[in-house]
Parts: structure tokens; C-alpha cells; sequence
């Protein structure tokens, strides 16, 4: 569950904050402020991955994943894909539909369109999510770290859902 927090600050940037519920056993998984909202930004879309994870897109295209506490502290934003370098032009925008493993579906949209028509079936597109790393001089390091990072955060995720499925 999404909402807000407190007022808007004085930029417009908004504060909200998340409840993360386990719907079956009425449980509260976990819960904190909407940290990866970019300045002045608003929140445009939010959906679980099939391996459970909770993502989020911020109205500047950056894509975030709640990434679960390792050792009970916090849980925290990461960002996962910075979609203005897929956007052709300054009006194209874009549109998720889902993630799976490594893949985000989404329609790409033209011209300042905001919303995929329903109507006319849209084409969806697919990409693999690359963590927004500082480029560095060697191309191959910068692979291979964001291969690292991207791993470890996914089986972080995959050992506190075994946990909290071994729990109930």
C-alpha cells in the first residue's frame, strides 16, 4: 500500500510512504518511506516481479526495487534501470506492463502519449534490467559488477522469501 506521508515539500517533491502486507496471514512484511521518488518527481508506476519483489517508476523513468534487510535493519530502494537512455526523443515515454527475472515487458510510448491505448493492443517491448552504475574505463568491469550487484540482490530476495515461506 502506497500513501502519503506527509505534505508535499516546497519543490513539489512528494513523500510517501509504503506498507508491504502479507494479504493471507495479515501480516506486515515491512514498511518505510518511498525513498526512490527523484526530486520534483511523482510515483507513475508500481508492480511485483514474478519472483515477489515490489518495483516502482518515478515520473523521471528511474526503476527501483524494495531490495529485503540481510540482517534485520531496514528495507531499501535500489535502482534497477534508468529508462531515459531507451527513449528516443524527449516526448517518448515509458510504459511497464511487468518484470521477470531479468526482463522488464513494457510499451514504449511515441509523440507525448502518456497511456498505452487499450483498444488498439499494444506492441509490448522487452529489456533486461541494468542497474544505473558509473561507467568506468573498462567496459568489461562494468558488466560484470552490475552482473554481481544484480545477483546478489536477487538472491537476498530469493533467501528471505525460502525464509518467510519456512516461517508459516
Amino acid at each position: 500500500v502506497f500513501y502519503h506521508e506527509n505534505q508535499p515539500l516546497m519543490d513539489g517533491t512528494q513523500k510517501l510512504a509504503y506498507t508491504l502486507y502479507d494479504a493471507l496471514s495479515h501480516r506486515t512484511l515491512g514498511k518505510g518511506s518511498v525513498s526512490c521518488i527523484s526530486p520534483k518527481a511523482t510515483l507513475k508506476w508500481a508492480g511485483f516481479s514474478s519472483e515477489h519483489c515490489l518495483y516502482a517508476m518515478d515520473s523521471d523513468g528511474m526503476i527501483s526495487t524494495l531490495v529485503s534487510p540481510e540482517t534485520g535493519s531496514t528495507w531499501e530502494w535500489m535502482p534497477m534501470l534508468d529508462t531515459q537512455p531507451l527513449l528516443k526523443s524527449q516526448e517518448d515515454a515509458f510504459w511497464p506492463i511487468s518484470v521477470a527475472g531479468p526482463h522488464i515487458s513494457y510499451v514504449p510510448l511515441k509523440g507525448g502519449v502518456t497511456y498505452p491505448n487499450a483498444a488498439r493492443r499494444p506492441v509490448a517491448s522487452k529489456t533486461r534490467l541494468r542497474m544505473p552504475f558509473a561507467n568506468g574505463p573498462i567496459q568489461q568491469t562494468n558488466v560484470l559488477e552490475e552482473f554481481t550487484v544484480r545477483s546478489s540482490v536477487a538472491l537476498q530476495q530469493k533467501r528471505v522469501m525460502y525464509e518467510y515461506l519456512v516461517e508459516e
